[in-house]
């Protein structure tokens, strides 16, 4: 109809400009009064008009573009889901399960939502045009119905992989809340029991204990000290009979065979969320009876550390203990703890050991000489707590492990001994101890040493953390353009012209790029004065422009 219409308009105009062009002008002399013209019929704006062609095909049926596959869709569900995994995957699991229909639902609501949106504002505009044209133009009524299906069913696919997705996470955690690292699940596993919750206490540490790895005996003493705090007697013993059979040599044994004492003497009744008052009421009193008695207050502490109670409460015995270090009998119990008991309380004992003074190095030395890697590497660390430089110096040189006797120089450097670092540098024979030493050189007065390091070091590697190492210190660029000249790695030159760029030492990449043959080397030290704003680069541009 509106094609109709134009073309009529058209040739009723074109009629009308001809008969202008053919009537002869008017007499000047008798000007004629002009002549009313009938007011034209309204019409529809026009569109604009081509020249007379052809007549145009008809359109092609609309191809609605294919949706692209969905981005992840923004769902504000707020449901305050903490996805923090290693810390609240249990709050996390449980809230899922609790909440899973009305997440469906809001799934449901939104993905519909998210895809009207995207017809409108994430859609190219090849896509939005017939969308417009379907919402206020003709359009065959077929070719409408197609679109309408087609989003439908696509918004019908995005809402099943949406829930397909959310399914696979949450498989994905239950996978994790089961298994998960086994070191995070026992951190999980203790902290639960400071908070009492029992339950979700055994939980975490029945995924450690399927995990069989070295945490598994303390996890199985722990779960069985949950299930008995819980009123679970007999589960609880017969998880400590499971503790004796499978770890026969587990050094939890001692404190299990306190806690089977406890169990088989209690009432069975479950232990009431006041005992946590009650713990709160014991560590009180030992602050105040080590104070105003400690020779009286020794016995206790020592009976608390041997008994069933609580990990926050034994640790506090510890810090007790260690706050009290300068007198000999608090120190030779904790000491006793350090040497040996459950794994857990040995760690702790050690590091509040440390602290109490340059007494405890001797006995710290003693410990670290019959002891496992993981003590070890605590005991590396109270050395730095206490000062013991001697100590730390003599595992470095001697210590048949090289991760512990790297560890040893970053505690080394930590205490500002890096004269004593730069003598291990000639006998040590590993080469990742070596990179920490060169690491641990950084300081004032010691980039001649980084630099002779560099210098007469046969691993290219290993002068490559040098030279690296050396670019740092703040008036070093003499230095690192004197290795250019004598160093063979191509690598190793690309990393000193690099050192002296970020120097801006223009006048040194100068020098060297008047001798340099390597063509590679050589354009890489023009590419870096080209971008140089000094006198020399600029100079060096207009000699090589000029030859």
């Amino acid at each position: 109809m509106k094609t109709r219409c134009i073309w009529g308009m058209a040739t009723i105009l074109a009629a009308v400009i001809t008969v202008a062009a053919q009537t002869p002008a008017p007499a000047p002399a008798v000007p004629e009064a002009p002549q009313a013209v009938p007011p034209m019929p309204a019409v529809a704006p026009m569109s604009p008009v081509a020249p007379r062609i052809a007549p145009m095909p008809a359109p092609a049926p609309l191809a609605m573009p294919a949706l692209p596959p969905m981005p992840p869709i923004d769902l504000d569900l707020n449901l305050d889901l903490d996805v923090n995994v290693d810390t609240n995957l249990d709050t996390l699991g449980v809230r899922l399960a609790q909440q899973s229909s009305e997440l469906s639902e809001r799934i449901s609501s939104q993905i519909t939502d998210r895809v009207s949106r995207m017809a409108i504002d994430q859609v190219e505009m090849a896509a939005v045009a017939p969308l417009a044209e379907l919402a206020g133009q003709d359009m065959d009524p077929g070719r409408a119905a197609d679109i309408a299906r087609r989003a439908q069913e696509a918004a019908e696919r995005a809402q099943e992989r949406a829930q397909e997705n959310a399914q696979r996470a949450q498989e994905r955690i239950g996978d994790r809340g089961r298994g998960g690292n086994e070191e995070a699940l026992y951190r999980r596993g203790t902290s639960l029991l400071d908070s009492g919750d029992w339950a979700r206490a055994v939980e975490a540490f029945d995924g450690v204990i399927q995990k069989a790895g070295p945490r598994a005996d303390g996890a199985t003493y722990w779960k069985a000290w949950a299930l008995y705090k819980e009123g679970q007697k007999e589960p609880s013993l017969a998880t400590l009979t499971g503790l004796e059979t499978n770890f026969p040599k587990s050094r939890w044994l001692n404190d299990a065979k306190a806690l089977e004492v406890e169990v088989k003497q209690s009432t069975g009744q479950p232990v009431s969320p006041g005992s946590v008052s009650d713990e709160e009421m014991k560590i009180l009193a030992l602050n105040g009876l080590m104070h105003s008695d400690p020779d009286a207050a020794l016995p206790v502490l020592e009976k608390l550390l041997k008994s069933s109670a609580s990990p926050k409460l034994k640790e506090h015995v510890l810090i007790v203990l260690s706050t009290h270090g300068t007198n000999a009998k608090s120190r030779d119990l904790l000491a006793q703890v350090a040497r040996g008991s459950n794994p857990d309380l040995q760690i702790k004992a050690i590091s509040y050991l440390g602290r109490t003074g340059s007494d405890s190095r001797p006995i710290l030395a003693e410990i670290y000489n019959s002891s496992d890697e993981t003590v070890k590497h605590r005991i590396l660390q109270s050395y730095m707590e206490s000062g013991d430089k001697e100590h730390l110096l003599q595992v470095a040189k001697t210590d048949s492990n090289a991760d512990l006797r790297q560890e040893a120089v970053r505690y080394l450097a930590n205490m500002n001994a890096r004269d004593e670092i730069w003598q291990l540098y000639t006998a040590e024979s590993s080469a990742d101890v070596k990179k920490q030493i060169i690491g641990s050189l950084y300081s004032d007065g010691f980039s001649p040493k980084v630099a002779d390091i560099a210098r007469s070091e046969k691993d290219p590697a290993l002068r490559r953390i040098a030279i690296r190492t050396l670019s740092r210190f703040g008036r070093s660029g003499d230095l690192l353009a004197g290795l250019y000249e004598g160093e063979k790695d191509d690598q190793n030159k690309k990393e000193i012209i690099n050192g002296l760029f970020i120097k801006q030492d223009a006048k040194a990449l100068v020098d060297i790029a008047r001798k340099e043959t390597n063509p590679e080397l050589k354009r890489e030290i023009v590419q870096r004065l080209s971008t140089m704003r000094s006198k020399e680069a600029t100079d060096y541009m207009l000699e090589l422009l000029s030859k």
